[in-house]
């Protein structure tokens, strides 16, 4: 019967990754059921055993291949008759073996892996330790994938890695090499950057972003504090400052950039003050979204041999800082307004702008892929309505007066 579940949890690498496996296992005899698992936080953790938990109830004649880095993390969890668990080393052998033709069947956007592992040592980060060391793949290998996903339709491709802006310094390529050759074959007319560390982003890659139209207008830049006290004791290597600077650099490349981005809150030697600083940072950079993750000691790191804030106070700062990056999210959308855009249909005539918000489209069904404008905002699903930009209604209706034009976007100057 092939694959009768497959569930990831986590982060898009995995996601990537349960594909491949997906594709490899649909050809087998029996049944299977497979889960990629995650351990980044305790609630990743939680999430993986009960998905383990709901996928051994739901589905008694199957076997259930279990993978990722829970299973690197704490093997012993997964001794049972109907479980195989496939830790990172077995699976990068799986994977390498099988090849990486993933199954994105049902999907809008592609995802593409172009490398695993991570050289950073962040203080309280269990994954260069479960992933290990940086390994990036060959430039000609990612583009006969890329040249495979583009003959499937897809109209935008997200590159994905564990630290994706490392890319290359474990060879002689990097980034702003890959994006290069990327754009030059004219494969997709969205490639979508996924998590790119701040202190990672070079001059080079700036430049190469600003070279290759094709990349979208959004950049993931993970924060995890706004204090320069913090920061240096998560050995996050850049000041509040640098992040700023940056965040800037890129509003120079591209017009309305989406600058989404992670924050931990509640780090052991976070104070009030410290926390402040990492409010006034998030209203100064107006992101247009923020993943808020409460702090979570990962074993065998050195931010657990602190002593933990008390979890009334770390839960008190993320309702506090979700209140004042709810309201930056909302102002991003209302400056979208009167914005030629992209549109890429997902189901029930939603879909994702290049600037990674969420989007309606009014005025028919969408093709796989419109030039749209941004005619309204609806502040309490948090979601924008588009219209095709040879939409007729557009030149009787209220949505003429909105006069702000993307030039990049449409061409003009």
């Amino acid at each position: 019967m092939g694959v009768v579940a497959a569930v990831s949890i986590g982060c898009k690498v995995n996601q990537y990754e349960l594909q491949v496996l997906k594709r490899h296992y649909a050809g087998r005899p029996g049944q299977w059921a497979l889960l990629l698992t995650c351990c980044v936080t305790g609630e990743a953790e939680r999430k993986s055993r009960k998905a383990l938990r709901r996928l051994l109830r739901r589905h008694p004649n199957a076997t259930i291949v279990v993978a990722g880095c829970l299973v690197t993390l704490r093997p012993d969890m997964f001794r049972h008759e109907r479980i195989v668990a496939v830790d990172n080393a077995a699976k990068a052998e799986l994977l390498s073996r099988i090849g990486t033709v993933p199954d994105f069947d049902g999907r809008s956007r592609a995802l593409l892996k172009v490398c695993d592992g991570c050289p950073s040592s962040c203080s309280y980060c269990i994954v260069c330790r479960v992933r290990g060391r940086l390994r990036s793949r060959r430039i000609d290998d990612i583009l006969a994938e890329a040249e495979c996903i583009a003959a499937a339709g897809f109209k935008e491709v997200v590159l994905v890695g564990v630290n994706l802006a490392a890319y290359g310094r474990d060879s002689n390529s990097s980034l702003a090499d890959l994006l290069r050759r990327l754009n030059k074959e004219h494969l997709f007319p969205r490639i979508r950057l996924s998590s790119l560390e701040p202190h990672f982003v070079d001059d080079a890659l700036l430049e190469a972003i600003d070279e290759c139209d094709s990349v979208c207008a959004h950049f993931h830049l993970p924060l995890q504090s706004g204090s320069d006290a913090v920061l240096s004791h998560m050995r996050r290597p850049y000041t509040a400052a640098d992040f700023m600077r940056l965040v800037e650099r890129l509003r120079k490349i591209r017009v309305k950039p989406a600058i989404t981005t992670d924050i931990i809150v509640g780090y052991p030697t976070e104070t009030d003050a410290d926390f402040e600083k990492t409010l006034s940072l998030v209203e100064d950079v107006g992101f247009s979204r923020v993943h808020i993750f409460p702090y979570s000691a990962r074993p065998n790191t050195p931010a657990a041999q602190l002593t933990p804030l008390p979890p009334r106070l770390v839960k008190e700062r993320f309702d506090a800082l979700k209140r004042v990056a709810d309201a930056a999210a909302a102002d991003y959308r209302r400056s979208l307004l009167g914005l030629y855009e992209s549109f890429i249909p997902e189901k029930d005539g939603l879909g994702m702008l290049e600037r990674y918000v969420r989007a309606r489209f009014l005025g028919g069904k969408p093709s796989g892929f419109e030039r749209v404008v941004v005619v309204d905002v609806n502040d309490d699903e948090g979601v924008v309505s588009v219209a095709a930009q040879s939409a007729k209604f557009l030149h009787h209706r209220s949505y003429s007066s909105y006069a702000l034009l993307d030039r990049r976007m449409s061409g003009e100057e």
